[in-house]
């Protein structure tokens, strides 16, 4: 019988499954369990005015070359009971949440393409 290693990931996404047309349909979270800590991702470009202090800002170029500006807050920041580095988290998290939405620009050119074929 093969043992399987399950190990917990270094972050996960999570946005509202159920949309409803409100603002809250385009927010996202992303969760490092090993840190207890919870940051919010803005679009800042969504978004007329976002009633959230952000602890940065980063830029992010889509496939069609709009530049999104992308703001990131803690909701929940253990950063310092966990002995974590705020700043080295977040990089981190921008990182892994980056890779979700370069993969997510792939698959939309890639629909995009199939309805044109």
């Amino acid at each position: 019988m093969e043992i399987i290693d399950f190990k917990t990931p270094e972050f996960i996404l999570a946005e509202i499954p159920i949309k409803d047309g409100s603002f809250n349909d385009k927010r996202l979270w992303v969760y490092c369990p090993s840190a207890l800590s919870l940051m919010e991702f803005v679009c800042g470009n969504d978004f007329e005015a976002v009633p959230i202090n952000f602890f940065t800002k980063k830029e992010y170029i889509n496939t069609d070359g709009v530049a999104e500006e992308w703001g990131i807050a803690f909701t929940q920041n253990n950063c310092e009971a966990t002995e974590v580095d705020e700043q080295a988290l977040v990089e981190r998290a921008w990182k892994f949440f980056k890779s979700y939405l370069e993969w997510e620009d792939r698959h939309i050119d890639e629909e995009r393409v199939s309805k044109m074929n």
